[in-house]
């Protein structure tokens, strides 16, 4: 996932700096975006049993959730119709808090006890990087690569955590820019989609206890004011 990741935005990157450009027709642009988002993903819980790997208890629950952030961005514009930025989200995205009681059980003999988990995520210091080509009319398209740090926070009754890891995406949007008159400000409205790759964690107290969290998607709407030099 990871090399495919690197190929394609390698690839769009060497796209950009190939268009025509005239000479000295090169400008910076930086700006703010206010970024309301959906999010999706699946999370599986996998507890061996000790002694017999081929005995498996599998938890899995799928979670929508919707959050809000600020971000800053730079663009280094060439020419009228090709811009490559780069996009900080200026707080962390939040998953909601989820808690289940169950059965800690890992061995074939043991009667267990009910123990109380309460898990939930924080994706923090988001950067994406990005190339944006303008069409006709103030709409835009644009592709986007993404890292992301997934911060686990949780309390397990079960015993041990699990770690932190740092995820990467690619994503896909379109927008509108209006330019306000020779001021160098504009005002975009932005939707954009993306996708990112699976993270998988280990207990820290017991190698048989394993989480995964795939089909992670995300969609958001946004609106940024922004000024070219």
């Amino acid at each position: 996932m990871k090399k495919l990741i690197s190929a394609f935005f390698a690839s769009m990157i060497l796209v950009a700096f190939q268009a025509p450009v005239q000479s000295a027709d090169v400008s910076f642009s930086v700006g703010l975006a206010g970024n309301q988002g959906g999010y999706h993903a699946v999370g599986t819980e996998l507890i061996a049993q000790t002694g017999d790997q081929s005995k498996k208890e599998v938890t899995q629950e799928a979670g929508v959730f919707e959050d809000s952030h600020p971000s800053l961005f730079f663009e280094v514009n060439i020419g009228d119709n090709m811009s490559v930025g780069a996009e900080i989200a200026m707080d962390d995205i939040e998953t909601p808090q989820n808690t289940n009681a169950k059965v800690d059980k890992t061995t074939a003999a043991a009667t267990g006890s009910f123990k109380t988990n309460t898990a939930k995520a924080t994706f923090s210091d988001k950067t994406t990087v990005y190339v944006q080509a303008r069409m006709l009319g103030g709409l835009y398209t644009k592709i986007m690569y993404h890292n992301v740090n997934v911060i686990s926070k949780e309390s397990l009754g079960t015993g041990g955590a699990y770690g932190d890891a740092t995820v990467e995406g690619l994503g896909a949007g379109i927008g509108y820019q209006h330019d306000l008159d020779d001021l160098g400000i504009f005002i975009r409205a932005e939707i954009t989609a993306s996708a990112y790759e699976d993270v998988k964690a280990i207990n820290s107290n017991d190698i048989t206890k394993q989480i995964t969290i795939d089909n992670m998607y995300g969609a958001e709407g946004s609106i940024r004011v922004g000024k070219t030099f």
